[in-house]
This record gives C-alpha cells, sequence and structure tokens, in this order.
C-alpha cells in the first residue's frame, strides 16, 4: 500500500534533483529518487553531453550512486519532468537488474503523479537465466562461479523443443558435468 506521505517526499526529492540537470543542448531536466528497501533515498538528475550517446538519465544516475553506495534492493523510484515523461527503455532495463518489483511513480512539475509497478512498464524484460552444471559455480544473485555459464532470453520465455541456446562462457570454454573443457 503507498502512502501518500511517502509518495509526496520521493516527489519532492525527484523536484530538487530535477533543479540539478545538466541539460543544455535539449532543456529537458529530469530528476529521480530511488527508495531502497533499508529506506535511504538516493537521487539523481540527467546529465547530457555534447555527444548525445553519452548523455545519462536521472534514473540510472539515481541507481548508479546506490549500488556504489553498496544497495542492491530498491521499492520504490519517482521521476519528474515537465508534462511527466516515462523512463526509457534502458532506464527499466537497468532497474529491472535489481528490482523486478519497484514500484514507479511518474509525476509532473506541477505535481500530479501515476503510479506503475516495473512489471508493467518492462513485462518481457531481457535477463539472465542461470545454468549450472554438476560442480559450476555461481549462487543465487546470478554471479557466475567458475564454470558457470548464462543463458540469456526475455524472462517468462522458454527455448523452443529442441532449439536450446548456446551457454555464454570463455573463450572455447564450457561447463559439463563440472568438467571445463
Amino acid at each position: 500500500m503507498v502512502k501518500k506521505g511517502e509518495v509526496e517526499e520521493l516527489i519532492s526529492k525527484a523536484l530538487a534533483a530535477r533543479e540539478r540537470a545538466y541539460a543544455p543542448y535539449s532543456g529537458f531536466a529530469v530528476g529521480a529518487a530511488l527508495l531502497t528497501s533499508s529506506g535511504k533515498i538516493y537521487e539523481g538528475c540527467n546529465i547530457e553531453n555534447v555527444s548525445h550517446s553519452l548523455a545519462i538519465c536521472a534514473e540510472r544516475v539515481a541507481l548508479f550512486r546506490a549500488v556504489a553506495a553498496g544497495e542492491r534492493q530498491f521499492s520504490r523510484i519517482a521521476i519528474v519532468s515537465e508534462g511527466g515523461a516515462m523512463p526509457c527503455g534502458a532506464c527499466r532495463q537497468v532497474l529491472a537488474e535489481f528490482s523486478g518489483g519497484l514500484e514507479v511513480i511518474v509525476a509532473d512539475t506541477e505535481g500530479a503523479w501515476r503510479l506503475f509497478t516495473l512489471e508493467e512498464l518492462l513485462p518481457k524484460r531481457f535477463g539472465a537465466k542461470i545454468g549450472l552444471g554438476e560442480g559450476c559455480g555461481g549462487d543465487e544473485r546470478g554471479r557466475e562461479g567458475k564454470g558457470a555459464y548464462k543463458e540469456y532470453l526475455a524472462l517468462d520465455d522458454e527455448p523452443e523443443e529442441g532449439k536450446g541456446r548456446a551457454p555464454a562462457s570463455g573463450p572455447g570454454e564450457t561447463c559439463r558435468g563440472g568438467e571445463r573443457s
């Protein structure tokens, strides 16, 4: 259950972060405030660059600040922009890496807001499905251990019968039955 006071606090922090945006090329300032599961809030603003592909969105700035501080679990993010623009696909995917169940508040500069789940915004996200042969390393978070391999596919999508995907492993290496080849 979303509490109005919590939403207003996040929107307020995202609005303040928006004021620090560096957007000399588009003039489109965005602010974000990311709430961790432990109750901390990390802010971010968009930062543009003359080489446009090197710009970064407010959502990812907030997330990267939080991850750099050691946070890994998030419950809610507020994003504020003129007109209440939705997060881009790249931001949705990066947020999904850590918090598939994240609540996303999209607000405009006038105070109107909408609430979504990340699942609603990115229903068939790209994800890592870990395949571990006997004796191959890896852990429950999907970090690779010695000999582990990853199989990438859209979550909830399974390969067709008889059409498996080749594991991604080191150059010339695979893991079968605990032995590296």
